[in-house]
């Protein structure tokens, strides 16, 4: 916390050597950005993306598509093996199991959680989630919400359905046949979760089960998060995302802005290359320390694209 408070008053005046770095708050913003090198005629794009979010949210304008089709290669955090086996794997304790992890107060309230919100029973759940690590728990409770007729009732109502931008950018490219890389490995990205405290890991299930639970909560949260994605406001966005600073401590500035610093020559390379199409996730784009301002003190121009 105290980094990001001396990191931030940094941002509101820095002037990089190499370029001039935007304000903080930027005056404007967008969710799609144009990236110019001042040696080159050559354009890529930088697009911020919700990793799972409402379909009632969810827009992919033609804008968008159009611009990815002018791209000779995408860029994303992750990408997957199509059958999913490798994060599978990785989600698997291997000397632990979840009893580990929970006390049993715990896992009475997630495995309730669980039979009310999906047909999962008890012994269903045990003989499913023992050897999963929190964040997979986690995982398989967003999934059930991405197939309401799995759950306990089949009531399509009582669950809400979800988009992935990157579900949806992945097959575009497909269907384009234009090469999909990524920033990061699945394996790198479940390592900033192994490294949290095992209470971090925990609580991470305990606050979705709570939240749920909590229909102000969830709403309250939600909307804010909605509401800053749909008036594009990346600076916004990223303070959303950074705010479990209570949750995951000192690790926050890992989960975030070491990773987008790891990001930068990965980028440049990418764009030397290629007209490339990036997608990461919203709250890497925006804060003093986001790819936004991290591209601009390289020297690269920015500018806001309207959707």
């Amino acid at each position: 916390m105290i980094r990001f408070l001396f990191t931030l008053l940094l941002g509101l005046s820095i002037t990089s050597v190499l370029g001039q770095v935007r304000p903080y708050p930027m005056d404007s913003s967008s969710l799609l950005w144009k990236i110019h090198a001042t040696d080159s005629t050559e354009e890529s794009f930088l697009f911020g993306t919700v990793h799972l979010i409402s379909q009632n949210e969810f827009f992919f304008p033609y804008e968008l598509t159009e611009t990815i089709k002018s791209c000779d290669s995408i860029v994303l955090e992750l990408l997957l093996d199509n059958n999913g086996t490798e994060l599978t794997e990785l989600l698997l304790l291997a000397d632990e199991d979840i009893t580990d992890y929970f006390n049993p107060l715990q896992l009475d309230s997630v495995i309730t959680w669980f039979e009310t919100q999906t047909f999962v029973d008890s012994a269903l759940f045990m003989s499913m989630c023992r050897k999963i690590k929190p964040v997979g728990i986690w995982g398989i409770a967003i999934a059930f919400a991405n197939n309401p007729s799995d759950t306990a009732d089949g009531n399509a109502g009582k669950t809400e359905k979800f988009e992935s931008y990157e579900v949806r950018i992945k097959e575009l490219a497909d269907s384009l046949k234009i090469n999909v890389g990524a920033v990061e490995t699945a394996e790198f990205q479940m390592s900033l979760f192994d490294g949290l405290p095992k209470e971090a890991q925990t609580e991470m299930v305990m606050a979705h089960i709570r939240d749920t639970g909590d229909e102000d909560t969830t709403h309250t949260t939600m909307e804010d998060l909605f509401d800053a994605y749909n008036r594009q406001n990346v600076d916004e966005l990223h303070v959303l995302v950074s705010g479990d600073d209570q949750l995951f401590g000192d690790q926050l500035v890992d989960f975030i802005d070491i990773r987008n610093e790891n990001w930068i020559p990965k980028i440049i390379r990418a764009m030397g290359q290629e007209r490339t199409f990036f997608a990461f996730g919203a709250g890497h784009l925006g804060g003093p320390n986001g790819i936004i301002r991290l591209l601009e003190a390289q020297g690269f121009q920015l500018s806001p694209v309207k959707l």
